[in-house]
């Protein structure tokens, strides 16, 4: 219920400023409004696991790369051996692709880019990679 308040709250914010862009429109010669009614986070997911157990490796760095070299984005796998990296709103970097650049853990061997890109669709705020094998250190 709160959810279709706040939607409604919304839309009538929006439909008061398209009024008042309408009011202004008739003092002056322009009028630019740019609305942006909502903007959706992408992030690049996937798992880390002991590539002997099986088993999630939790705490693990995760380095993702964009195609457009705009950078490396962070983040860490949790207990599940999960990560999830924010790499920008959907409509940013649009046509840019995205890798797993690398994965460090303490006690494994560092896992180092492929040649696997992936691209999300539009629309979409998800690319899921797979899951990532670690081997362990002698």
């Amino acid at each position: 219920m709160i959810c279709r308040r706040r939607r409604a709250t919304s839309v009538l914010a929006l439909a008061a400023l398209v009024l008042l862009a309408g009011l202004s429109a008739a003092c002056t010669d322009e009028v630019e409004v740019e609305v942006r009614i909502w903007s959706f986070d992408r992030y690049v997911t996937g798992y880390v696991k002991d590539a002997e157990t099986g088993l999630p490796v939790a705490g693990a760095e995760v380095l993702v790369e964009c195609s457009d070299e705009s950078g490396l984005y962070l983040g860490y796998t949790d207990a599940w051996g999960y990560f999830e990296v924010n790499v920008g709103e959907w409509d940013d970097l649009d046509g840019a692709v995205f890798r797993v650049y690398s994965i460090r853990a303490a006690g494994y061997y560092d896992y180092a880019a492929d040649e696997t890109w992936y691209g999300i669709t539009a629309g979409e705020d998800e690319i899921y990679t797979g899951v990532y094998l670690l081997d362990r250190l002698p």
